[in-house]
C-alpha cells in the first residue's frame, strides 16, 4: 500500500513574544496535524545544530518499536524513514530531538494518525517454534500467510479466520506431513486480508502506548504448516 503522506517544501519559522522571527533547530518540514500516514514514509526535515550527535523521533512520549531511521542525503537534505506498519493504528503526537554535547533542541509536536490495514511487529524464532502475528484494522477477516524461506523459496501457508482483529499464534516449524524447519535462520510471511461482511477499517481514535508488550496469544494450538503444492 503506497504512503499518503502530504510533502511540502518550504521552511518554517516561529514568531515570538516579542515579535522576532527565528528558526527552530529542528523541525519538520511540511508536517500538518492530522496528516494519515500508511506504510513506509519519508517525512522531511529541517536540521540547523552544529556538532551534531544525533537525532531521534518520539512517538506518545516514548521510542519507536523497529526504530526510524534519521538520514541526510548528498545535497543535504535531511528526512524520517518510518516504517508506520510497525506501530498499531491510532493517534500519535511526534516531535524530534536532536543532540549536540550537553544540549539537547526539541522540534514542535506534531499530531498525526497511522492507519493501515495490516501492522505486524518482531517475531522471535526460536528452536523449535516462531510467532506468527498480525494487527488487522477490521475485526473479523479471512486470511492467508504465505511463508519463504531465508532463501527466499516459498515452502507452504497458513489459512484460516479471525474475529478478533488479530493473527496470533504459534508456528512449531513443522508442516503437516511432519516435515521441520528448525535448522532455517529465518522466514519470510506474505499476507493476505480479506474483510469479512464488507467491513471497513475503523477510524483511528487511540493513543496507542508503544511502551506496553503484546497482547496474550489467544490461540494456544501450535499450527502446522500446509506445504505448498
Amino acid at each position: 500500500m503506497k504512503p499518503t503522506v502530504t510533502i511540502v517544501t518550504g521552511i518554517i519559522l516561529l514568531v515570538n513574544g516579542n515579535g522576532c522571527v527565528h528558526q527552530r533547530h529542528v523541525n519538520f518540514v511540511g508536517l500538518k496535524n492530522g496528516t494519515v500516514l500508511q506504510g513506509e514514509v519519508k517525512l522531511p526535515i529541517e536540521v540547523r545544530v552544529g556538532d551534531l550527535d544525533g537525532i531521534s523521533m518520539v512517538a506518545n512520549g516514548g521510542p519507536i518499536p523497529g526504530g526510524v531511521q534519521i538520514q541526510t542525503n548528498s545535497a543535504g537534505d535531511w528526512s524520517v524513514d518510518w516504517d508506520t506498519q510497525n506501530v498499531p493504528n491510532g493517534i500519535y503526537d511526534i516531535y524530534l530531538e536532536a543532540d549536540s554535547g550537553d544540549k539537547s533542541f526539541l522540534s514542535t509536536t506534531k499530531s498525526i494518525k497511522v492507519s493501515n490495514m495490516i501492522s505486524f511487529s518482531s517475531f522471535p524464532i526460536f528452536s523449535t517454534r516462531t510467532w506468527v502475528f498480525a494487527r488487522l484494522a477490521v475485526p473479523c477477516a479471512g486470511w492467508k500467510v504465505k511463508v519463504f524461506s531465508g532463501e527466499d523459496k516459498y515452502i507452504g501457508y497458513f489459512v484460516g479466520t479471525t474475529t478478533n482483529g488479530f493473527i496470533n499464534f504459534v508456528w512449531d516449524l513443522e508442516d503437516k506431513n511432519g516435515k521441520k524447519y528448525a535448522g532455517e535462520n529465518s522466514f519470510r510471511f506474505d499476507y493476505t486480508i480479506t474483510p469479512l461482511d464488507d467491513l471497513k477499517p475503523a477510524v483511528p481514535r487511540e493513543h496507542p502506548n508503544l511502551q506496553t508488550p503484546e497482547p496474550p496469544l489467544p490461540d494456544k494450538m501450535s499450527h502446522k504448516l500446509i506445504p505448498a503444492d
